[in-house]
């Protein structure tokens, strides 16, 4: 005991000696334990390996089959199935729906197919490599200054306007072959024609061959020439330390061009044999390598005639088409190969689909083709995206917010088994990504259609859409950002600290939009939105110089381009707007919306080369990437080809010239067609003839055709117009007047109609103002913008950015 305040306590008593050998003995008795525990683990587990491998007939010595008999021993049942134990102790499996009962496992057969496959694979390998052994190229007829080695074929420069020519030194007669190309350099002005040709074609000197040499090829600049014939533009284009593959099918007389092994280019009906892989250089510098391919590029992939029951349907090898399926009910038809893993996209047209129609894209198992209804059930493992805008998984209904598929639409999809999601697009842009799927079964590509007429085409060589655009963090101070895939958030930047962030994706050729929405802004904040080139990560001003190739949509209604300001008095951006950003590299053109509706738009010679989606910023802000944006509704264009006598057209502005006689009116259909989210669309009434009448609307696909067929009345038909309202004020609606006004059009006039297609409803505004409101069924199966015009003249404009007022 202490004697006093303050002394120092009595010292613990000490523990034992024995007491603590005896924790340090149960330790490492667990640990053995858990060691002995882990080792029996591994080793039944390497004895269930062994065993299966022993089933699927994997021999010791085809570790690299090992991973199927992994993938087999995780399979689940399919829908219906059970497994039981028989009085020994043996399991069998029985289906309570089809009362079929089996020793073995209903994945088995599956799974013996995929080891028949991989070793076929092997075997095409062998041969593949076989050939390629014998490619190098031929120093026959070589070319002025150019380097030319068994593998290598170099220029540094081929200034004199020559196209040179070279070939393989190896002929092709039958079976299938495959080349791999590395474009090792080529300069930006460069050029490449890449193909097959006969014997003498060393003597060609054009870019584009002539027949003589019975050439087939694809350019660098993303052109199909077939004997000197352009036969497909548009195509992806071909950069330095791109690989091209080209692959020869004899027996099908096809070749199929690969860009960094996605299919790029497709021709089917070649002639003869005796052909010799070729390649045409031309412009400048270039150093071109012949490869080895690790495995031959997978096949087009066509429909399956064997795997379509509906005798009523006609089916090609890319097309499937019906006048109409009103006496077959629903009708499901599969392609001939599975959905390979590592296979990227597909994709198809729907070339005709009557109004009351309906179609699903998707996949599905083997026997997906046997499915009877209209949603194949959960044992076909389907997965689809429909035409009434509707998603659905297992046979189950997931979504039903989606955008509607129209005639001409694209659809596509890509499945990613890493993370078992399958994500839709609808013409190139992403709609809804469905996961959860099953990874242990093959999927084909499959269609369902019902209820009426329709036709659709797999895109052999689809376009494939960009990833998802994701911030990327590489240049971000880790103390004052945070970057989560789509979301970036910034905190404590001060006033005077510009920052610039660019996305992962990049833009270079076609029509791409993203679309970001506002979740927060500092109120004495600055932020721009738009698309500048990879440099815009050293920027440090809000209007970046020129340099930086930069255009956007500033928060303060300011739009800049290429270190300017080009417009102001844009509606600001506060949260939470969504402000979207489309470039169209064939118009030269870029879009800015705010709120799904066209704001602001830069046209330049400088909207070429490559662009990431970017945002500048000063203070702290809190911004997040849409996944599945929706292009929002264009400002539409009339249409020479549906357009009648007597009207003169402009892209945006149409007129009618001459006094149209009192029984006999002139109509225009507009280009673009909608179906989703809100369109609002406003005309300028430049010139009204004192006794004239137009009657401005929206209407249904029944109106597109043969101008010479249109209707000529005043008041278009029933089956045309879905609403519409007139100069003299009056509401149109069925064909017939059901409201008449009392404000006239004059001139000088904005007429405006706003269309819910969720609600169905709609609203027409002169001069910002509504006038008429009221209800419009029926316009969610899609309509375009029509305008008739009677005695005149007349003359209108379509407003490319009107500023669109809050519905009443």
């Amino acid at each position: 005991m202490s004697s006093g305040g303050g002394g120092a306590p009595a010292a613990a008593p000490r523990k034992p000696m024995g007491s603590r050998n005896s924790a340090a003995t149960e330790v490492k008795n667990a640990a053995q334990r858990r060691e002995k525990e882990r080792a029996e683990k591994e080793a039944a587990a390497a004895r269930r390996l062994r065993d299966m491998c022993m089933y699927l007939r994997i021999e010791a010595s085809e570790k690299h089959l090992y991973w199927v008999a992994e993938l087999a021993l995780l399979a689940q049942l399919p829908p219906h199935w059970k497994e039981y134990k028989d009085e020994e102790g043996h399991a069998y499996f029985h289906n309570h729906v089809s009362n079929v009962t089996a020793w073995t496992h209903p994945r088995d057969d599956y799974f013996l197919q995929i080891v028949a496959r991989e070793r076929q694979k092997i075997a095409d390998m062998a041969v593949l490599a076989q050939q390629q052994r014998k490619l190098r190229w031929n120093a026959s007829g070589k070319h002025g200054d150019i380097i030319l080695s068994q593998e290598d074929l170099t220029a540094e420069n081929n200034s004199d306007g020559s196209y040179p020519s070279f070939r393989t030194g190896n002929k092709m007669m039958m079976g299938k072959h495959c080349i791999l190309f590395t474009i090792d350099k080529l300069e930006e002005d460069g050029f490449i024609w890449m193909g097959v040709a006969k014997e003498n074609f060393y003597y060609n000197t054009d870019a584009n061959p002539d027949e003589d040499y019975n050439s087939h090829g694809y350019t660098s600049v993303g052109e199909i020439l077939v004997c000197g014939r352009i036969k497909g533009q548009g195509r992806e284009k071909v950069r330095q330390g791109d690989e091209v593959a080209i692959v020869v099918d004899f027996q099908e007389r096809s070749i199929v061009w690969y860009r960094n092994s996605h299919p790029v280019a497709f021709f089917e009906g070649f002639d003869g044999s005796g052909l010799y892989f070729s390649v045409v250089m031309g412009h400048k510098g270039y150093q071109v390598s012949i490869g080895r391919v690790e495995s031959i590029p997978h096949p087009i992939i066509k429909w399956d005639p064997k795997k379509f029951l509906d005798k009523s349907v006609l089916l090609q090898s890319g097309n499937v088409s019906a006048r109409s399926l009103a006496a077959t009910g629903y009708a499901v038809v599969r392609a001939n190969a599975p959905f390979q893993r590592d296979s990227p996209y597909f994709e198809l047209t729907i070339e005709t689909l009557a109004r009351d129609g309906f179609i699903m894209i998707g996949i599905g198992n083997a026997e997906v083709h046997t499915a009877v209804g209209q949603i194949p059930s959960a044992e076909y493992n389907h997965y689809a995206y429909s035409s009434t805008g509707e998603a659905y998984a297992g046979g189950k209904l997931v979504r039903k917010d989606l955008p509607r598929i129209n005639m001409g639409d694209r659809v596509g999809f890509r499945m990613l088994f890493e993370v078992q999601r399958i994500v839709f697009y609808l013409n190139s842009r992403s709609v809804v990504e469905l996961t959860g799927f099953p990874t242990y079964e093959d999927y084909y590509p499959c269609v369902s259609f019902g209820n009426a007429g329709y036709q659709v085409k797999i895109d052999p060589v689809p376009h494939i859409p960009l990833g998802v655009p994701r911030w990327t963090p590489d240049h971000l101070h880790p103390k004052r950002y945070s970057v989560e895939e789509e979301e970036m958030v910034a905190k404590g930047i001060k006033a005077n600290t510009c920052i610039s962030v660019m996305s992962t994706v990049e833009y270079d050729s076609g029509r791409e939009y993203f679309e970001i929405r506002v979740k927060a802004i500092h109120p004495d904040g600055e932020m721009c939105i738009g698309l500048a080139s990879s440099k815009i990560v050293d920027n440090f001003r809000m209007i970046p110089f020129q340099e930086f190739r930069h255009a956007g949509y500033k928060n303060d209604g300011q739009l800049v381009a290429f270190g300017e300001v080009v417009k102001e008095g844009l509606p600001r951006i506060h949260v939470p707007d969504r402000v979207g950003v489309l470039i169209d590299y064939a118009k030269e053109e870029i879009l800015f919306f705010h709120e799904g509706h066209p704001v602001g738009r830069v046209i330049s010679s400088h909207v070429r080369g490559r662009f990431h989606p970017c945002l500048i910023a000063v203070q702290q802000f809190d911004v997040e990437m849409d996944p599945t944006p929706t292009i929002p509704a264009l400002t539409p264009e009339w249409d020479p080809a549906r357009c009648q006598q007597d009207i003169v057209l402009s892209p945006d502005k149409l007129s009618a010239k001459v006094e149209v006689d009192t029984q006999s009116a002139r109509t225009v259909w507009a280009t673009t067609t909608y179906s989703s989210g809100v369109l609002f669309i406003e005309i300028e009434v430049e010139l009204h003839g004192r006794a004239g009448y137009i009657v401005y609307g929206v209407g249904n696909r029944n109106f597109a055709g043969d101008s010479v067929k249109q209707p000529r009345a005043a008041l278009p038909f029933e089956e045309y117009y879905v609403v519409g309202f007139s100069s003299r004020g009056d509401l149109i609606t069925a064909g017939a007047i059901e409201r008449r006004g009392e404000e006239p059009w004059n001139n000088g006039d904005r007429m405006a109609i706003r269309i819910d297609f969720e609600s169905e409803t709609f609203a027409a505004y002169k001069n910002s103002h509504p006038v008429l409101v009221g209800d419009c069924p029926g316009v969610a199966v899609g309509v375009s913008p029509i305008v008739t015009l009677l005695y005149g003249p007349h003359t209108i404009r379509i407003d490319p950015m009107p500023r669109v007022p809050p519905s009443p």
